[in-house]
């Protein structure tokens, strides 16, 4: 079975960010024991995450995501993104 790449999938979940209709499906993008950083107040997990984007989507919820520099070599992927409003 191939898998895509974690660049692909960064790019998916960039997708379902943008989109109202799939921003749920945004959240393939962590692993249950993801930890997001800098952020020394959020716990880790995904749960954790998807509070967090749950509140900021309800506060701006036409908030987009820019893509930024992406560096990808095997398994770890390291990208930075702009947040806008439309």
């Amino acid at each position: 079975m191939a898998y895509p790449s974690n660049k692909a999938v960064l790019m998916q979940a960039l997708h379902h960010f943008n989109d109202l209709r799939s921003r749920k499906n945004f959240f393939g993008l962590y692993a249950d024991h993801a930890v997001m950083r800098p952020s020394l107040l959020l716990a880790p997990g995904v749960e954790a995450i998807k509070e967090r984007y749950r509140l900021l989507w309800s506060a701006f919820a036409d908030c987009h995501l820019e893509l930024g520099n992406v560096v990808a070599k095997g398994s770890f992927v390291v990208n930075n993104f702009r947040l806008s409003l439309r």
